[in-house]
């Protein structure tokens, strides 16, 4: 039996570059996917599309100083909420994503204490 890709599973041209413009969307990596460095606030950008490809309302996209380039990464209610009320530009910190319960995405995020010690909170 012999089987022909028809998909490849790539992503589109536009969706590559609205990612790189807008950054990746959070929610839709796999389960324990993160992101770490110094953050360096968020804005607003155009949400992600619907199925029919038009752009819902808007999103944060937060921003990550790493390894002298900056990480862009769209996130989601909790995180979004995390990030404004409990850190500050920057901090150095790491959000991880933990998948879906129920109809919330969660996440973890840990901030760097200086102690050399994990202090992740889970969200």
């Amino acid at each position: 039996m012999a089987f022909k890709n028809v998909g490849g599973g790539e992503q589109s041209i536009e969706i590559q570059e609205e990612n790189d413009k807008y950054g990746i969307i959070m929610s839709l990596q796999e389960i324990g996917f993160s992101v770490q460095g110094v953050y360096k606030g968020s804005e607003d950008v155009p949400g992600a599309p619907d199925k029919k490809g038009k752009p819902q309302g808007t999103q944060k996209m937060h921003k990550f100083l790493a390894d002298g380039e900056v990480q862009k990464v769209r996130g989601f209610g909790l995180m979004n909420h995390i990030l404004k009320e409990q850190i500050s530009e920057g901090d150095l910190i790491k959000v991880t994503y933990n998948g879906k319960v129920g109809d919330y995405h969660k996440c973890t995020v840990g901030i760097d204490d200086g102690s050399g010690e994990s202090n992740d909170e889970d969200l």
